[in-house]
C-alpha cells in the first residue's frame, strides 16, 4: 500500500524498493526521501556485512539517520536469517 499524502510537516519518509537482483551480496533499493522541503529521488546498496551506501545527494544529517535506519532494518533481517524486505517505508520525526 502506497503512502498517501504530500510532503510530511516534519522529518523525513522514505519509500525504497529492493531490486531483485543480489549480485556479489549486495542488496540495490531505489525510491523516494520525502522531507518538508521536496521529494528526492534515492538510491542504495547494502553489502553482505551490512554496510550501508547511499549514492542520494542529501545533507550529511540526513543520509546518516537514513543509514542507521536501513542499517537496523538490514540487522532484523539478518538475525532472522532472511533477506532484507523488498519494500521500506518509513517516517521519521526531526531529531
Amino acid at each position: 500500500m502506497p503512502i498517501v499524502g504530500g510532503l510530511p510537516q516534519s522529518g523525513f519518509r522514505i519509500d525504497l524498493q529492493r531490486s531483485e537482483n543480489n549480485e556479489g551480496g549486495t542488496w540495490l533499493y531505489r525510491g523516494t526521501v520525502t522531507t518538508s522541503l521536496e521529494i528526492m529521488p534515492a538510491e542504495l546498496q547494502i553489502d553482505g556485512g551490512g554496510q550501508v551506501t547511499i549514492t542520494t545527494n542529501m545533507t550529511d544529517e540526513l543520509r546518516e539517520r537514513i543509514r542507521l535506519l536501513i542499517r537496523s532494518i538490514w540487522r532484523h533481517a539478518e538475525g532472522e536469517k532472511r533477506p532484507p524486505p523488498r519494500r521500506i517505508q518509513r517516517w521519521r520525526p526531526e531529531p
